[in-house]
């Protein structure tokens, strides 16, 4: 079969099955991989990826698609293990395969063969070359080699490039973008989504395996998800003027919740809260503090003065007996509105006015934050009188108990909800909730006010330490 003959087959249809599965698993047969391989060209697949020289031959003889043959076998002395030798390549070609896929990154290979050797066996044996890379370097020894088409199907399985949770679309742009060769996207795809952002980046096809034909991949996928976090968890809320702590169960009820003033120091607020963490029986921690906390690392990244000495929770978690989360308050809050089950596929926009302003936004299941843990800045827009938002609705600006004004409450109502209304515009979510000890003083804002009350910087902190943000979308 021509290049152009294969591409036009993958235009067609663009989706190309991966049948193989995990090793020792129940489905690691061959008569089940025939029957998953006729449900997908059932649907329309017009070419498949098969792995092993006696699968290729009886699947393809059975679907009579087209297939790109591999072979997995790891050797001493190499890590290349997606058909390492030549000799893989005539054998694949003698199962009656028109393409065959193989390692195209720049590491050593077995026998000291090189990925020239494998193109040029593809070539007399009438093979389309098919180069997995892990990285731009590879798709460009790939091209060199002579490889007719690549794939992105390594990229995060080796040191060249970290792992993304799910497909390298980022290395799948550049590559596309060279304009070389056809690239094929390929790895950790698992939504419809995916796919179609692959298709709009201009893939020529894209290789979907574990979520078509592997039980066990999905079975852990869907395990996982399903294991509810056991024990209690503590939670705290440091804001401006107070420091909160709750205790809450393993189905998220608070049940022990105490305050105090703000300590002046981060030790002091550290050694408050380890003070509750011990003997409270609390198998992790969560934290929702002011500034832009890293996810990972705890540290404060940049914070205002409204919380003093700020420095992060690092110091906390290595005293601390227990796994310690710790993020803004503002996305924290956001995270636990998100994940009631009333909220679910809803994209749902939080703001917190207390001491200070704080926002987050949750679309798709994900929080939206920067790397480093970034919350949307609403509280730094500067209005027409040249205040900031968080100068204009923040409780540490407005005055010793304004509250009990009722012009002042009216005034601050209004503006209130002008700002909100505006804010909505701009993200147009399907849920407001409005936070925070100034928000709550409003009654113009009782419609959106936070189904958790003046808990709700709780609920967030123990949101993130029961379903962490970085592991992925509610």
């Amino acid at each position: 079969m021509t290049k152009a003959q294969f591409l036009s087959l993958l235009k067609a249809n663009p989706l190309v099955a991966s049948v193989q599965a995990s090793p020792g698993s129940a489905c690691d047969d061959t008569e089940t991989l025939r029957r998953m391989a006729l449900a997908s060209v059932s649907q329309g697949v017009n070419v498949l990826r098969l792995e092993g020289i006696e699968r290729v031959r009886t699947i393809r003889e059975a679907t009579k698609c087209q297939v790109i043959g591999l072979v997995k076998r790891w050797e001493a002395g190499s890590e290349v293990y997606i058909t390492p030798r030549a000799q893989d390549v005539r054998a694949l070609a003698a199962a009656g395969c028109e393409a065959v896929a193989m390692d195209a990154t720049t590491r050593p290979r077995p026998g000291g063969e090189t990925l020239h050797h494998l193109v040029q066996a593809c070539q007399e044996a009438g093979l389309l070359a098919v180069g997995d890379c892990d990285s731009r370097e590879s798709y460009d020894y790939a091209v060199a080699a002579g490889c007719d088409m690549v794939t992105t199907a390594l990229a995060g399985y080796t040191q060249n490039r970290s792992p993304t949770p799910g497909p390298d679309l980022e290395l799948l742009g550049e590559l596309v973008g060279r304009g070389l060769v056809p690239v094929l996207a390929e790895g950790r795809f698992e939504t419809v989504g995916q796919v179609r952002a692959a298709m709009w980046g201009r893939a020529t096809g894209v290789v979907v395996g574990g979520a078509l034909n592997d039980p066990v991949k999905n079975s852990a996928r869907f395990c996982a998800a399903a294991k509810m976090p056991t024990g209690l968890t503590a939670a705290f809320d440091v804001g401006g003027t107070w420091i909160r702590f709750g205790l809450f169960s393993d189905v998220g009820e608070l049940s022990l919740s105490e305050a105090a003033p703000l300590p002046p120091s981060q030790r002091d607020r550290d050694d408050w809260m380890l003070d509750r963490i011990h003997g409270s029986g609390a198998t992790r921690v969560g934290i929702a503090a002011g500034g832009t906390i890293h996810p990972v690392g705890l540290h404060v990244i940049e914070t205002k003065a409204s919380i003093p000495d700020n420095h992060g929770y690092a110091a906390l978690a290595e005293r601390c007996p227990v796994p310690v989360y710790a993020l803004n308050d503002g996305l924290s809050t956001a995270w636990g509105h998100a994940i009631r089950l009333s909220n679910y596929g809803r994209s749902v926009l939080t703001l917190t006015f207390g001491t200070g302003v704080g926002a987050g936004f949750v679309a798709g299941g994900r929080l939206l934050m920067g790397p480093n843990g970034e919350y949307p800045r609403f509280n730094d827009w500067v209005g027409p009188d040249g205040r900031t938002i968080e100068e204009r609705f923040g409780g540490g600006f407005l005055g010793d108990r304004w509250w009990d004004d009722p012009s002042r409450v009216r005034e601050v109502d209004e503006s209130l909800s002008t700002l909100v209304s505006q804010i909505q515009g701009l993200f147009r979510p399907d849920v407001t909730l409005l936070a925070g000890s100034v928000a709550l003083a409003c009654p113009g804002q009782k419609a959106l006010a936070s189904p958790y009350g003046p808990d709700a910087g709780l609920y967030g902190a123990a949101a993130i330490a029961q379903f962490p943000v970085s592991e992925g979308a509610w």
